[in-house]
This record gives C-alpha cells, structure tokens and sequence, in this order.
C-alpha cells in the first residue's frame, strides 16, 4: 500500500461472498470536487451483492478512475468494472472466458482514453500497462496451466522494464470458486501465500 492510500480497497472480500482487485487507472483531467476513489472502493465492503456494488459506482463521480475485477462466490461469476469520472463500465465475464485488466482502459466506453494514455509521453506511472497486459494474457491461453500462469504472473509481472517503469504487479490474487478459496502472493522472495477460506 502506498503512502496516502486507505486500507482495504485494493483486494478485499466481505462476509457475503463478494471479492475484488484493483487497478488505479490514469485520468488526464482529474476532478478534485468528487469523492475520493479510495474512499469509494472501501466503500465496497458494505455491498451484499454485485448488484449492490455497480449501484454504488454509478451513484457517485469520483476524482479520477479505478478498475475492480469483482467476484461472486455464491453465483459463480465475475465481473470487471472500470470507472471514470461519473461514469461506469460494467463487462460480465462469461464462463470459461479470460480477461486480464492492467492500468488503463480497455472497455469499449472508454476506449478513447485507452488509447490516449497507452500512446502518452512514457513519463506518466502507467507508461507499460499495455505491456503487462500482453503478457499477463499470454500466459492465461486457453491451454495454459494454472501452475504457469502463474510462474509468470509472480514472476516478469513483478520486474520493471525499464530504469522508469515504476509499476509493477504487488499482489496477485487466485480465487477457486470450487473450494471458496483465495490465495494472496504478495511481492517478496521471503513472502508466504496467504490463503482465505470462505464458508460453504
């Protein structure tokens, strides 16, 4: 967690089977007067379902934009939601689909800010988002093994690639619809996975 960021609104999950990550994403033209998108995504805790949580994002215009890739573990499905300013994009990923999301915009609504961030002057914090993308999707091929997938995403995902690359994948997260499980593999050569354990 970075300095000036608030606990809980990168990866949480709830007593109602609900689980997110997070992704900041760029916004050129920010707006000061909204809410606080790390507020809003703490927010997220209270929800009881996804209906709940797309009800909260749409209500409010936050300061800049975010990602969640939000999970269900009582309906067996996923849900990844980009939020912008005052608006938001909601894409269900259907069973047995792949979709990876880095830190910038990748849904139709907000396609135009995809491109124009991705195509920015490389000094901005997210200049190889498109970059981690490619790979984190590569490695998640209809016929890749969960094993390797992710060597890769706790591996070339957590390395800069270059001098001024200064992100980098901190976390990455395993859910298991079948067992209710959440695996954490925190950055770290020392660090242990954390495993979290829903009720049936």
């Amino acid at each position: 967690m970075a300095l000036g960021e608030l606990g809980g609104n990168a990866i949480s999950w709830n007593n109602y089977g609900l689980f997110w990550t997070y992704d900041d994403l760029w916004v050129s033209k920010p707006n000061p007067k909204a809410v606080p998108k790390y507020f809003l995504a703490r927010r997220l805790l209270e929800c009881k379902n996804v209906k709940e949580i797309i009800k909260l994002l749409r209500r409010y215009e936050i300061v800049s934009g975010f990602h969640v890739m939000v999970g269900d573990f009582k309906n067996k499905k996923m849900f990844s939601i980009e939020k912008r300013l005052k608006r938001t994009s909601v894409i269900e990923i259907g069973s047995g689909s792949v979709m990876c999301h880095s830190n910038h915009y990748i849904h139709n609504l907000f396609a135009r800010s995809g491109r124009a961030l991705i195509s920015a002057d490389d000094t901005l914090p997210f200049h190889k988002s498109d970059k981690r993308l490619q790979i984190a999707g590569d490695s998640l091929a209809a016929d890749a093994q969960v094993g390797s997938a992710l060597a890769t995403w706790t591996g070339p995902l957590r390395r800069p690639f270059s001098k001024r690359d200064g992100s980098r994948t901190i976390i990455t997260t395993v859910a298991d619809f079948d067992t209710k499980e959440i695996v954490l593999y925190p950055y770290g050569r020392k660090a242990n996975p954390i495993l979290r354990k829903f009720g049936a």
